[in-house]
This record gives structure tokens, C-alpha cells and sequence, in this order.
């Protein structure tokens, strides 16, 4: 499956949250086009979902297994900046 990636980020909630990704994407082959998918470390934790769905989620999502190994090469193979820091700062 080919996917184009719009962006890519890296969020731990907290020091003992599970970590995860977050990948923009397009698979062009859906009139609505993008996609968010969430990518946890453990195999087959991944969600995917429409980044304009807002409470109606429900409505708007995908099948993660559909899209897992994309997701996760892509994940795999990205480099965070030099300069790449997880917490925000004012």
C-alpha cells in the first residue's frame, strides 16, 4: 500500500504513558482523503481516523490492521529533528 505522508510527531503522555505516534496521511482512495493514524509500539495498536471527524470519531475511522504495516515503515524510517523536543515550551 502506498500512502503519502503529510506529517509526522512523536507524544508521550506523562513518564510512564505509552508512547506513540501520529502520522498525517493520504492513501488517495478515499473521496475524503486524510487520514490521522495513531501508532502505539505494541503491534496492533494502531487507530485511524478522519482529522475533521471531531466528536462524530465514530463515523470516520478506518480499519488500523488495514493500514499497520504502512503506518509502521513510515514510522520505522522517520528521524526526529535535531532540535526535536517531545514537550512543548512556552
Amino acid at each position: 500500500m502506498k500512502i503519502k505522508i503529510k506529517s509526522i510527531d512523536y507524544q508521550r503522555n506523562g513518564v510512564t504513558g505509552a508512547g506513540f505516534h501520529v502520522v498525517h496521511f493520504t492513501d488517495g482512495q478515499e473521496p475524503w482523503d486524510e487520514m490521522i493514524g495513531i501508532v502505539f509500539e505494541e503491534p496492533k495498536y494502531i487507530a485511524v481516523i478522519s482529522p475533521w471527524a471531531g466528536t462524530e470519531w465514530i463515523k470516520y475511522h478506518w480499519r488500523g490492521d488495514y493500514y499497520e504495516d504502512a503506518l509502521r515503515e513510515v514510522v520505522g524510517s522517520w528521524e526526529r529533528p535535531a532540535d526535536y523536543d517531545p514537550i512543548p515550551r512556552a
